[in-house]
């Protein structure tokens, strides 16, 4: 958590630098995936040039 009280996780996620993986057990997995593909589809972030990573 930032000071701000937002999750930089999420934050990564849903501007489209970051992306969740599977590799490691996170509750919050298929949300977090939710938002890598709603950046995905919306061509945010990394998402602008390429699109997968």
């Amino acid at each position: 958590m930032l000071e701000s009280g937002e999750c930089l996780n999420e934050l990564l996620l849903q501007n489209g630098y970051a992306k969740a993986s599977r590799d490691y057990y996170c509750s919050k997995l298929a949300e977090y995936q939710l938002m890598n593909r709603t950046a995905q589809l919306n061509k945010i972030g990394l998402y602008a040039r390429i699109s997968h990573f």
